[in-house]
């Protein structure tokens, strides 16, 4: 360490608020693709954080809107660089290592392999659905990722959305995997922690949790899980993200 300097650590780094980082999400051109960048409003002469707060919002809407292809689309991607998103929600609140893999996940610096269930996933996914609106007399549709102004660091893109309630949708290999998802009837803490975060980011009370089966091409046989938003322990979980975020991804950003 050179004379006159300390090693940047949690307890002394300067304190920094969401309202800072909003400004820094929607300002930086490693966020703001130029796409977007041309659909921002001008902001001259706007100094209240009022008005900056509308226009972060009407960005916000514009990115969902832009995104609805998902991982077909090269701005949904663009988005999600430095975000925690709900697949990786679990473990960012359960986190204690700093500069280990899910940090360089979320950074994009490690290269993710796509498992043979997400290529079954991405293969299925219009089909579970149209089974799972049929089923539940529901019209489901594609949204894309979802931002709050309040939690600019974090972003959600549900598998389909329909008017009080989500879609999330897993295609497991096998059924001896279904247990990965849900064991005794009860969805498993990484996923309803992934399910809780989707439901917070589309303001929805519900999320129909469905695992198509082996056979599904062929049966169209699917579980469907219902599962309940749960206020405090969202609040919770989105607390410890948050300052996962602050004390492991944001100083890796400066």
């Amino acid at each position: 360490m050179e004379p006159g300097f300390s090693r940047g650590q949690s307890n002394n780094l300067p304190k920094v608020d969401l309202l800072m980082v909003a400004d820094y999400f929607t300002n930086h051109a490693k966020y703001i693709s130029a796409e977007i960048q041309g659909k921002k409003l001008a902001r001259a002469g706007r100094d209240s954080y009022g008005d900056n707060a509308i226009g972060y919002v009407q960005q916000c809407d514009a990115i969902e809107n832009a995104t609805r292809s998902q991982a077909d689309c090269k701005l949904w991607h663009e988005m999600r660089y430095a975000r925690i998103t709900p697949s990786k929600a679990y473990e960012s609140a359960k986190c204690s290592t700093p500069d280990g893999v899910l940090v360089e996940t979320i950074l994009g610096a490690y290269k993710f392999k796509e498992t043979f269930a997400i290529k079954r996933g991405k293969l299925l996914e219009e089909s579970v659905m149209k089974v799972v609106s049929k089923i539940k007399n529901i019209q489901f549709k594609r949204v894309g990722f979802i931002l709050s102004k309040d939690y600019p660091v974090l972003g959600a893109s549900p598998d389909g959305i329909a008017e009080d309630c989500i879609l999330e949708i897993k295609c497991p290999l096998t059924n001896k995997n279904i247990d990965k998802y849900v064991k005794d009837g009860v969805v498993v803490q990484k996923y309803n922690a992934q399910i809780q975060l989707q439901m917070f980011f589309a303001r929805k009370e519900k999320c129909f949790f469905c695992i198509a089966h082996e056979d599904f091409e062929t049966s169209q046989k699917l579980d469907i899980h219902e599962v309940t938003y749960d206020k405090d322990y969202c609040a919770e979980l989105i607390r410890k993200c948050v300052m996962f975020w602050k004390e492991n991804i944001f100083i890796q950003l400066l």
